[in-house]
């Protein structure tokens, strides 16, 4: 249906999705002015009487069970010569993609395992079974969870009798969110996974079959691991029958006693062994959550001297199990072990971290409530970390060790490499230098880096000395850079990542220090490491093993897939795990973290809430408000999209794809077109598109160096942009939006020129510059002017107030700083009279810098989940390997 379709008052907006039974579609209730989801039976299957019968059982089903925890049917109707329901439109993730993103914390698994529960029960009381209860039949929403699909629901018999009515649809808000291999429809209906035995063997079934099902859910919140997984049907059938599933707490030794007792209770073979109701299952659910510490308000924890370090405390047992366990047999093979390393208290773990050679430490950033961040070092069996130095306010900085697992080096800001003993002590500067894309130390005390984008390999001394360049760009190729360089065991070869434009792909290449050609090794998306004889690297958003002779540089067999999910950065090919000499893996996972965009006044008082989602790399506000594009990460695929938000509806819609990165999107005056950059040839080039997803967009600036967009202009003519050229680092230049016209250098200082900004009468560009060695903010006339410094002591990212008569912006520190500003003569060629910087308020956290609206609110993007962000430790990959 074409959108403006109207169904009686329901006037048709967009498909949601569609299924063999029919679409769905969002639309809007013209009567009541609320958005809708209509699922909507074919022409052909309406022409079934049969099928129009359960059609109709179906929404009778659905329309009984009025609970918070139910998605609710509005109205049944006919149009057309099509049957269609009217059901809530929900907005939110689906469980099944939550835990795509990794194990859930135990408070969570608590209460939407209640709130699933509260759901059942209503339902099993009302002689409803749900028989295909599955991850992607619930949905996590604002107002909590919604369960979906009673599309083969059971109707129990009320008479005692064994007669039923199987309803074999899908329900409207699931169609969209058909997910998980192994479904299969025909004599048995469900989900293999989440089936239970009885089930599986055709018998009778009643409410006890949905217990199982959500004791398998349950599990694979609390672990992130399906409890009974296999290759095939044959397998998962197999195992559910026959087999237990491997224990909770083997998996994620933070799991509590209690909830793996019930959740044991859920999966008894016999149903009559299981928890008999759904309203027992969510009595427990309750106990645990309100009983346990998990439940326990932060500040409550934060009152009680002990209470930060008790999860480190029962992290020390599963260490017992596993990290100690690991450093005494290392001699010999030892059991397979995982667990998981949470920040230090206060702190909040950032992306880089770094293993030790031996694989008995880990080195990792953490950033506490102040903003500062610090680097620590905790051995794998003893959870109290200890810190060994500040890196000066570095986001994520690039750490490594020395081979011999006693040094870490590790940048800080401004652009320098530093080293410090692992066992604490002064720490002593090597070089001036940047690193963009990982560093590694080999023998010789060799360290290869990557100053910068647009460059090959760099080395320089450990013990400090001159940064020479190592490896060329080929430019037939067009590469972009070399990085993330890892020295193979003989501390002269090594491996490193290739970003290409020519292939469209990663590559990794194995070299020596003692020269000779480069040898290209495999397609990726980012290289791991080398523990023997495994080379590790990142595929789609998944870590792969693969053998490799590090003597030839050849691979040996066929990849295997080895972690499901990892945090990896496509344009950087940098991946967020290291691994030792000895296989102790350490990884990211792949867990999207929640950037809300508030918006503050001068005292920093929130005064509204924009949106909240996942991932959010940059965001403007539409001068009328009513409008936010935004760029959000994917982290499967390691890139970006454009999406635009319409606030008053509330309604995402994303207006790029495919596998580039699409960022740093700025709207025109008029708020109907956005300016972006997308490396889908290579380097990042300036592109136009209108906020429409089918809209075409049109190429604005292509060159042989990477480009990202700041601000357009109020009058409409030009686009500000920073272009990246190894000679002049980044400078800024203006391009004009019309065609035929080409761009021209605005700003080129010594140093980095950028995230310049517009002033609305367009008079003035503000910019930020390190070209005295630290981010400072400056200001000159538009088109032609003198520069004058704005910020006293640091500065980033200004934006202007709607008179242009301030320039707002913020310290490193995270001070939110204001300065007047008028011009000494006026007009072009200006020149600014700033006055002195005063500092409205604080938000060291900020993902997104504080920007001045168009009306003089501040909006602010602030990250809500970093907190929950842990390490991966794990050796069990091996066994997967090839």
């Amino acid at each position: 249906m074409n959108p403006g379709t109207q169904l009686g008052p329901y006037r048709v907006e967009s498909l949601i999705g569609a299924g063999g039974m029919g679409e769905v579609y969002l639309a809007t209730d013209t009567r009541l002015d609320r958005s809708v989801a209509i699922k909507v039976l074919s022409k052909e299957l309406s022409g079934d009487a049969s099928l129009r019968d359960r059609f109709e059982r179906e929404a009778k089903t659905i329309s009984s069970l009025n609970h918070p925890n139910i998605c609710a049917l509005y109205d049944l109707g006919h149009h057309d010569g099509s049957e269609f329901l009217v059901m809530e439109y929900l907005q939110g993730d689906t469980l099944a993609d939550r835990i795509q993103r990794g194990a859930l914390p135990p408070d969570q698994v608590t209460r939407i395992g209640g709130e699933i529960a509260n759901a059942l029960d209503r339902a099993h009381k009302q002689g409803i079974v749900h028989r295909d209860l599955k991850p992607g039949n619930i949905m996590l929403t604002k107002s909590g969870v919604k369960l979906l699909d009673f599309g083969l629901a059971k109707l129990l018999a009320t008479s005692g009798s064994n007669s039923s009515v199987t309803l074999g649809m899908t329900t409207a808000t699931s169609l969209a969110t058909q997910q998980k291999p192994l479904t299969q429809e025909g004599t048995i209906l469900g989900t293999f996974q989440y089936m239970s035995p009885e089930q599986l063997e055709g018998k009778d079934t009643d409410a006890r079959s949905d217990i199982f099902a959500l004791g398998a859910i349950l599990y694979e919140m609390a672990t992130g691991h399906r409890a009974f997984d296999g290759t095939s049907r044959a397998s998962v059938i197999a195992a559910i029958l026959d087999r237990e599933p491997t224990p909770m707490s083997v998996i994620q030794p933070l799991t509590p006693f209690s909830l793996e007792r019930v959740v044991r209770a859920c999966l008894a073979k016999d149903p009559d062994e299981r928890l008999q109701t759904a309203h027992d299952v969510g009595l427990e659910l309750k106990w645990i959550g309100e009983s346990s510490s998990i439940s326990q308000p932060m500040a409550q924890r934060r009152r009680k001297r002990a209470a930060p370090w008790i999860v480190a405390g029962v992290f020390a047992a599963a260490a017992i199990a596993g990290g100690a366990l690991y450093l005494r047999e290392r001699q010999r093979p030892a059991a397979p072990f995982s667990f998981s390393v949470v920040p230090p208290p206060g702190t909040h773990f950032l992306r880089g971290h770094a293993v030790s050679p031996d694989g008995t430490m880990i080195a990792f950033p953490a950033q506490g409530d102040d903003g500062s961040v610090d680097l620590w070092v905790r051995h794998i069996d003893d959870p109290t970390p200890r810190k060994l130095a500040k890196t000066n306010n570095s986001t994520d900085p690039v750490m490594f060790w020395s081979p011999d697992s006693k040094w870490i080096a590790y940048e800080i800001v401004p652009a320098k490499l530093m080293r410090v003993r692992a066992e604490g002590g002064e720490p002593e500067p090597v070089a001036s230098t940047l690193i963009q894309s990982g560093a590694a130390w080999g023998g010789g005390d060799t360290i290869l880096l990557t100053p910068q984008f647009g460059m090959g390999l760099s080395r320089v001394s450990a013990t400090g000395g001159d940064v020479t360049p190592v490896s060329k760009l080929d430019p037939s190729r067009r590469e972009s850079f070399h990085g993330t360089p890892k020295f193979l065991p003989d501390g002269k070869r090594y491996l490193y990542a290739v970003h290409t434009v020519s292939e469209k792909r990663n590559e990794i290449y194995a070299a020596s220090l003692e020269g000779g050609k480069p040898q290209f090794v495999i397609a990726a998306d980012a290289l791991i490491g080398y523990a023997k004889p495994y080379l590790l690297f990142v595929r789609d958003g998944a870590a792969y093993a693969q053998r490799f002779d590090p003597s030839t540089f050849k691979l040996e067999g066929a990849a295997r897939r080895v972690v499901d999910s990892i945090v990896f950065s496509e344009p950087e090919v940098v991946a967020f795990g290291s691994v030792s000499d000895n296989g102790l893996l350490v990884y990211t996972m792949a867990q999207p973290a929640t950037v809300t965009l508030n918006l503050y006044d001068r005292s920093g008082a929130l005064l509204q809430t924009l949106w909240k989602d996942a991932e959010v790399k940059a965001a403007e506000l539409s001068r009328d408000g009513k409008t936010v594009v935004i760029a959000k990460a994917d982290v499967a695929k390691g890139a970006s999209d454009i999406t635009v938000v319409d606030l008053a509806r509330g309604i995402p819609t994303r207006i790029t794809g495919g596998l580039s990165n699409n960022d740093g999107p700025v709207l025109s005056p008029d708020g109907q077109m956005t300016a972006f950059m997308s490396d889908r040839d290579g380097m990042y080039d300036l592109y136009v598109k209108p906020l429409d997803a089918g809209a075409p967009e049109r190429l604005l600036w292509r060159s042989e160096y990477d480009k990202w967009t700041n601000s357009w202009s109020p009058d409409g003519k030009y686009i500000l942009a920073q272009q990246f050229v190894a000679s002049t680092k980044q400078d800024i230049w203006v391009v004009p939006v019309a065609a035929g016209e080409k761009p021209r250098p605005l700003v080129q200082s010594d140093g980095n020129d950028t995230a310049a900004a517009f002033s609305p009468d367009g008079k003035w560009v503000a910019y930020q510059s390190d070209q005295t060695g630290n981010d400072e903010v400056y200001v000159r006339g538009f088109p032609d002017g003198r520069a004058v410094r704005v910020s006293a002591a640091s500065g980033r990212v200004p934006s202007f107030s709607p008179d242009s008569k301030e320039i707002l912006f913020s310290t490193t520190g995270g001070d939110v700083m204001v300065a007047a500003i008028h011009s000494t003569n006026g007009g072009i060629g200006g020149v600014a009279d700033v006055g002195i910087p005063k500092k409205l308020f604080s938000k060291p956290n900020a993902e997104l810098l504080p920007r001045f609206t168009s009306d003089g609110r501040i909006l602010i993007g602030e990250q809500q989940s970093s907190a929950t962000r842990l390490l991966t430790v794990t050796t069990a990959w091996r066994k997967d390997a090839p």
